[in-house]
């Protein structure tokens, strides 16, 4: 955990890992998906569309633990709401 830690300190307190690192997570001062940064390929820098399958991947994943929180809480089976989910999770 030590080694992890330390590893994220000097990404971070590194200007340029830690544009790249904020490039690669799609993190932006804008609203906006688009690059913080105008970035090319190679040499460790990430485009787009790298920033794009990170968003998606996100994404799925929210989606995907969402659905499992869903299906967790249909098992409990405690209230109507729970008993709603669980019939509205069978038919999907």
């Amino acid at each position: 955990m030590f080694l992890r830690l330390h590893e994220a300190y000097e990404t971070l307190s590194d200007p340029m890992s830690h544009q790249e690192y904020n490039c690669k997570l799609g993190l932006s001062p804008t609203v906006s998906w688009r690059p913080p940064c105008s970035v090319v390929n190679g040499n460790n820098k990430f485009t787009s569309d790298d920033q794009e399958m990170t968003r998606s991947r996100w994404q799925d994943q929210i989606v995907e633990l969402k659905r499992r929180s869903n299906r967790r809480m249909a098992q409990k089976n405690g209230s109507w709401a729970a008993r709603h989910r669980a019939q509205n999770l069978r038919r999907d």
